[in-house]
């Protein structure tokens, strides 16, 4: 088999940063710190993004595992609870706690039923409302005069 040319050594290492990012991405949750890991500068991810199809879909199937790990934490701070743990002053342990979040536990409601759990806003208005429209006037295709002018003919005349 033949030595590999510069284009296809670009195009390869290019391929080996894009798997890393991604991989650090759905470890770290976040662009910059994914970035930071594997030595990217922000800009070549968007421009991946804009350019790569193939980088584009593996992206967003990161964002969908990146929040569903979010969301499997929240259940679990909200629902299962953390354990918290007080000392006192010789480092002693004095005693464990478990805490739940109930502003995660709201927002768990507010994803899965959205109808129930949204707040409900109702906006009342006194006084004058101004409006601006914006018209356009467009000519008929069949308006017979010579097109540089919009037709001021009524429909049907």
């Amino acid at each position: 088999m033949g030595k590999l040319q510069k284009p296809q050594i670009k195009k390869a290492y290019k391929e080996h940063k894009k798997a890393k990012f991604l991989k650090a991405y759905s470890e770290e949750g976040a662009i910059i710190h994914a970035c930071e890991k594997v030595g990217l500068e922000r800009s070549s991810i968007t421009r991946w993004r804009k350019n790569d199809p193939k980088f584009r879909e593996a992206f967003e199937t990161a964002e969908i595992k990146i929040t569903e790990n979010l969301e499997k934490a929240l259940y679990r701070r909200a629902v299962e609870g953390v354990e918290s743990f007080t000392y006192d002053k010789d480092g002693n342990l004095v005693r464990t706690k478990t805490e739940y979040s109930d502003v995660g536990a709201i927002f768990l409601l507010k994803a899965r039923d959205p109808k129930r759990f949204v707040e409900k806003l109702q906006h009342e208005h006194s006084g004058t409302i101004r409006t601006t429209f914006d018209i356009a006037i467009s000519q008929r295709p069949d308006d017979a005069n010579d097109g540089s002018q919009p037709s001021t003919e009524k429909p049907g005349h």
